[in-house]
């Protein structure tokens, strides 16, 4: 099943300082409708301005946000985290995966971007391998975004089972090929995600 429009967020742990210019970048963010794109703007914009800290509780490095739908009046809530590493972006420039999980209008879903890659689902390009902390590592199949720069689970089936693996471990190791690419292969520190699924997780009532 093709999926939603994929777009990505950052995952920061301290601000520290923020020059005019963003600021006022920043005003323009929040004029944006689609929450998911919306943090996405704010990213490209405070990426350079932040740092983190250790992580030691809470939500770690997760970026949570809640929005209210327009069409169906419920309580969207939307999570993503930022690789630790940076990629080279398709056309020229570095940027860093995301992963995504939402429960937007009472359905779950989870995806990746990387950097703007262009992504495929045929001839199993849409293959993701994993690792979670030491455990065995896993490939599993995810579906292309409408505009091919996102890898996602879109319904409930199948993305409620892989967010449930996630529980109770620190990291995640991906590697994905995008179309007519070499494999990229990057890390998120994926402490606290217990606690940043729980909006979802009630949300969507899983």
């Amino acid at each position: 099943m093709r999926g939603f429009r994929a777009a990505g967020v950052a995952l920061i742990a301290v601000i520290v300082v923020v020059p005019v210019q963003a600021e006022d970048s920043g005003n323009s963010c929040a004029k944006e409708n689609d929450a998911a794109k919306r943090l996405l703007c704010y990213d490209g914009i405070f990426r350079n301005e932040i740092k983190t800290d250790p992580i030691t509780e809470g939500t770690g490095k997760w970026r949570s946000q809640t929005d209210v739908s327009k069409i169906a009046d419920t309580a969207d809530h939307y999570a993503a985290l930022q690789s630790e590493d940076k990629l080279s972006k398709r056309f020229g420039g570095t940027g860093y995966a995301q992963i995504h999980m939402r429960c937007k209008e009472n359905k779950t879903s989870a995806y990746f971007t990387f950097a703007d890659q262009f992504l495929s689902d045929i001839q199993n390009y849409g293959k993701i391998t994993y690792r979670l902390d030491t455990d065995k590592a896993v490939t599993k199949g995810f579906n292309v975004s409408t505009d091919n720069t996102g890898l996602g689970l879109w319904s409930g089936g199948s993305a409620i089972p892989f967010l449930k693996s996630l529980e109770g471990h620190k990291q995640l190791v991906v590697r994905v090929t995008p179309f007519n690419q070499s494999a990229i292969t990057v890390t998120f520190d994926i402490r606290g995600f217990d606690e940043a699924v729980k909006p979802i997780r009630s949300a969507c009532k899983w």
